[in-house]
């Protein structure tokens, strides 16, 4: 585990424009060199005055939107061998990452966490390949789950493909976590930019998360005054001491249909070193643009097409008073749809593990996200999906950044299909690990990808869209 380092200096880079949303970059004790237009503000003085004229925008995050239906509230918790239930079978237990203890000894407790993104239910209603290509995707989640056995399914995002669908976007989502919610394995989603493009009623983020909720997920709204509809965390008690031992940091990266002001084409400009960032015109969210059920009067979101720096200071500030007090951080993750632009850098910079076949379609602007792990140090790896030709891992600072394995028949490329695997080990009063591996569709495991070494000969010079 980590200390908590009480003297880390923190600063929020903030860019401020007319009528435009505000965004953050964290920066740690080694300054960060943004883009000129950044401006320092100290995060931690409490006097901060919010001048924007667009008054969507608040420094606290208290205000969560309640409904009918109850996110699961029952805890999620390592288990030891004996916690499991009798029905494991063999198979999903031989050919682990070795943990330095047998997995029978019941002082060793793990959490296994399964990865599915990308599988595009809906993508063909009303044609004849649409049924067959949905009822594909269901034989993967099938076989995956049965092999590893999970303690929680995580969906990353484009669980439908919204814009083919027409007034029942909730029967094609219940197929989508219909294979984890059978199989009595708990599960949480987070919104990709697909999910919520249906047409007819029942199709917006609040339609489909309440959808999400009332089925028994662990999904929560987020707070409701800042942009995007899954934002939270679920936290993962220590089987012995009821601590908490690992928390999963869910975010909403992104409104497929949120409009963007102006639409102009990007300056880039090539820096002689890689510790610059690339300039460009941003475009900006249209705020008049709301998240809110189409059949109700429940309280509209703010849409959004990045991780914004509201959601930033939201997770600092929720981190920073969840673990308010402790000696030791928590272990923890990130889970959201389209990367953050770090992953084209890691793999532009350092040695990485896995594919890349698609290039990194990363999130138009920086919004901070990546700083503000650094600056806490609590998040040791982030997992993603959107780009369906990539799997590969970089470690970027003290962050493992990661793809999922395109997991649907939905959506582009043939690729093989599959999972990310996250295995988190902790002995009875010792230290805390984790493991991740791919799990394919055949059954067949990945532990050890293929390397790719940076080729600076052909960087990725900036997102593709």
């Amino acid at each position: 585990m980590v200390k908590i380092n009480q003297s880390i200096s923190i600063y929020i880079f903030i860019l401020l424009n007319l009528s435009c949303l505000l965004f953050v970059a964290v920066a740690t004790t080694t300054p960060v060199h943004l883009n000129s237009e950044f401006e320092n503000i100290n995060i931690n003085n409490n006097n901060n005055n919010n001048n924007n004229d667009n008054n969507n925008f608040y420094y606290t995050y208290d205000n969560y939107v309640t409904t009918q239906y109850k996110s699961n509230t029952h805890p999620l918790k390592l288990k030891s061998n004996s916690d499991r239930s009798s029905s494991s079978s063999s198979s999903s237990k031989k050919d682990k990452p070795t943990t330095g203890s047998s997995s029978d000894d019941d002082d060793v407790a793990i959490f296994k966490i399964v990865q599915i993104t990308d599988t595009h239910f809906g993508e063909g209603e009303g044609t004849d390949w649409g049924p067959e290509q949905d009822a594909n995707s269901t034989r993967v989640m099938e076989t995956i789950l049965a092999l590893e056995q999970p303690d929680l399914v995580v969906f990353t995002g484009d669980l439908i493909t919204g814009n083919n669908i027409i007034n029942n976007s909730t029967d094609y989502w219940k197929m989508a976590v219909g294979v984890a919610m059978k199989m009595g394995i708990p599960w949480a989603t987070v919104f990709g930019n697909h999910d919520d493009l249906a047409s007819g009623v029942n199709g917006t983020k609040f339609d489909l998360l309440e959808y999400d909720i009332s089925l028994g997920s662990y999904s929560q709204f987020g707070p409701n005054n800042i942009p995007g509809v899954s934002n939270y965390y679920i936290p993962i008690y220590d089987k012995w001491t009821n601590d908490i031992e690992v928390v999963l940091w869910m975010f909403d990266s992104g409104d497929g249909e949120c409009p963007r002001f102006p639409k102009e084409e990007k300056e880039k400009e090539k820096k002689p070193n890689q510790n610059q960032q690339e300039k460009e015109k941003v475009e900006w969210m249209d705020p008049s643009r709301i998240t809110s059920s189409s059949s109700s009067d429940n309280v509209p979101y703010l849409c959004n097409f990045y991780i914004t720096g509201n959601q930033v200071l939201w997770y600092y500030q929720t981190a920073k008073e969840l673990y308010a007090g402790a000696d030791n951080l928590p272990l923890a993750f990130a889970y959201f749809h389209v990367p953050i632009r770090q992953y084209m850098w890691v793999w532009n910079q350092q040695t990485c593990y896995g594919s890349n076949n698609d290039s990194v379609a990363c999130q138009a602007v920086d919004g901070g996200l990546y700083y503000a792990f650094e600056s806490i140090g609590d998040v040791k790896m982030v997992s993603v999906g959107h780009n369906h030709g990539n799997d590969y891992c970089g470690l970027f600072g003290s962050v493992e950044l990661c793809y999922g394995r395109h997991s649907g028949y939905g959506g582009y490329g043939t690729w093989e299909r599959g999972a990310r695997v996250i295995q988190v080990t902790k002995q009875k009063g010792g230290p805390i690990s984790y493991d991740t591996w791919l799990t394919f569709e055949t059954g067949e495991r990945l532990y050890h990808q293929p390397p790719h070494h940076p080729d600076p000969s052909h960087p990725q010079q900036s997102c593709t869209s």
